[in-house]
């Protein structure tokens, strides 16, 4: 090579060195990508901070040379009228990047072979449940492994492939779809998680925000990625899988508020009530009272507070039946002279009567035989309007006997 021809590459070469201006990926309020007045994200445009100086100015550029990574120093030139990140800037990147490759995504860099992660493994290496499309390619997604616990169960997720995708392409070619892959850890299998389209164009993305409002993603499912899906598709890319979505389980908000991952204690009282440890909704904590299988509750010594006993008002004509299951309290208005009868009385139950006269007044009762009274009579009750009667009624053994007494009379 002639010092004529050493001497122009010296001079392209610097030409391009010099060539655009210096700056910085995402804003100042770390947004990095672009979302146009329609909500649509496009994958080819990221803000930036151009210039230098303590005032750089805020723009979209256009960001397919060098990795969408926030803060990332880059050189910024008009390319075809668009500002363009043309390529990362040496100068800033070493110091940027801590001395790792700057070109190289983050994520990547850490579990790379000259990465910083402790637990990368020469030879087979995976990382959980990644998601990129099958190879020969098709409308399908294949899924690495995983190792999780899932209600306390210890369980593998093999490499897998998902199904077909084809059934949720649009019908037109001016939108788009998605869908959401999770893992459903009920039964450690893929599950496809219908989304909605998106206007736009084969292009279109949804916003992060109708992506995390995904009607159907349950408890159970551990989202995995976000993929777009449009009209004569016949291939998934790795730009149709646009969005990972593996943190989400750790939250898991689903469809309803409210639900996601609880932490227990290691060990419980069997039977015993959980209760909630603190305000935020993820712990649980043991308790003394239990609930046996036959449901009866033992509180252990402790007390009931701030409670109201179930009550039935009713009206009753000429006849009522009192169903000792239904309340403790009935409330009963006399329209006749009624008899009573009984139903679900057993042992150790007790209901309270409050009987009250209509506007007629003298309506009389007629009780169940089984009813023991003070020396065998059974009260008489007061017989003018509106008057009220109190009586309380306490079953013995097995419901044959119930212990009758009057607990107050004339209290209109």
């Amino acid at each position: 090579m002639s010092e004529l021809d050493r001497t122009f590459k010296r001079a392209v070469l610097t030409t391009v060195l010099n060539e655009g201006m210096p700056g910085l990926l995402g804003k100042a309020d770390g947004t990095l990508f672009y979302t146009d007045d329609g909500g649509i994200r496009h994958k080819d445009r990221v803000w930036a901070r151009v210039g230098g100086g303590s005032s750089p100015t805020e723009a979209v550029v256009r960001c397919v040379l060098v990795p969408q990574t926030l803060n990332l120093p880059v050189i910024v030139a008009e390319r075809e009228g668009v500002l363009t990140a043309i390529r990362t800037d040496a100068n800033r990147a070493s110091e940027w990047a801590g001395g790792t490759l700057a070109n190289v995504q983050p994520h990547v860099w850490t579990h790379g072979r000259y990465g910083s992660d402790a637990l990368y493994i020469t030879g087979l290496a995976f990382l959980p449940l990644a998601a990129y499309p099958s190879n020969p390619p098709d409308l399908t997604v294949v899924v690495e492994q995983c190792f999780y616990r899932y209600l306390n169960v210890r369980k593998a997720f093999e490499r897998t492939t998902s199904g077909s995708l084809s059934a949720y392409r649009p019908a037109g070619a001016d939108v788009t779809h998605y869908v959401i892959l999770a893992l459903d850890r009920s039964d450690n299998t893929l599950d496809i998680i219908d989304g909605d389209d998106v206007s736009g164009g084969d292009r279109a993305l949804p916003s992060v925000t109708t992506v995390l409002n995904t009607s159907g993603v349950e408890a159970k499912h551990w989202p995995i990625c976000a993929i777009r899906l449009y009209n004569g598709q016949t291939q998934i890319m790795p730009r149709d899988i646009f969005m990972d979505l593996r943190m989400w389980a750790g939250e898991n908000v689903g469809s309803g508020s409210g639900s996601g991952t609880v932490d227990g204690p290691d060990s419980a009282t069997d039977n015993a009530i959980a209760r909630w440890d603190g305000t935020g909704g993820r712990l649980l904590q043991d308790s003394y009272p239990t609930i046996d299988d036959s449901g009866n509750v033992d509180l252990a010594g402790g007390e009931l507070r701030d409670f109201a006993e179930q009550v039935v008002a009713a009206n009753t004509a000429d006849a009522y039946e009192i169903d000792w299951e239904a309340a403790t309290l009935f409330e009963l208005t006399l329209t006749d002279s009624p008899t009573f009868t009984f139903a679900n009385e057993a042992a150790g139950r007790a209901v309270t009567l409050i009987l009250i006269q209509d506007g007629t007044g003298s309506r009389t009762v007629t009780w169940p035989g089984s009813v023991d009274w003070p020396s065998a009579t059974a009260p008489t009750l007061s017989t003018g309007a509106a008057d009220v009667d109190v009586v309380t009624l306490i079953c013995r053994n097995d419901g044959s006997t119930v212990l009758g007494f009057t607990a107050g009379q004339d209290m209109g």
